[in-house]
């Protein structure tokens, strides 16, 4: 049994219905015609496999403030 409470307003706004790897794909095939840098590019991926380690990290030590690249990291702010 699904239960589900709602209070307030809701928006719910029209989105594109094209395929999200299609859009990617066609980002992609842009950016080498014409050298341009992806949105998402290497970099931006490691950053997020780094966050989602840390993260990671911290939940398995009960909530451990965590040190990513030499910055300290406690519930998702800079520390020093």
């Amino acid at each position: 049994m699904r239960v589900g409470y709602r209070t307030g307003d809701m928006w719910a706004p029209k989105l594109d219905s094209t395929e999200a790897l299609r859009v990617e794909g066609e980002h992609f095939v842009d950016c080498i015609e014409n050298g341009k840098v992806p949105l998402t590019d290497g970099s931006l991926g490691l950053r997020v496999v780094e966050l989602i380690e840390a993260a990671t990290r911290s939940m398995k030590e009960r909530g451990r403030s965590v040190e990513i690249n030499g910055i300290l990291m406690h519930k998702g702010r800079r520390v020093a």
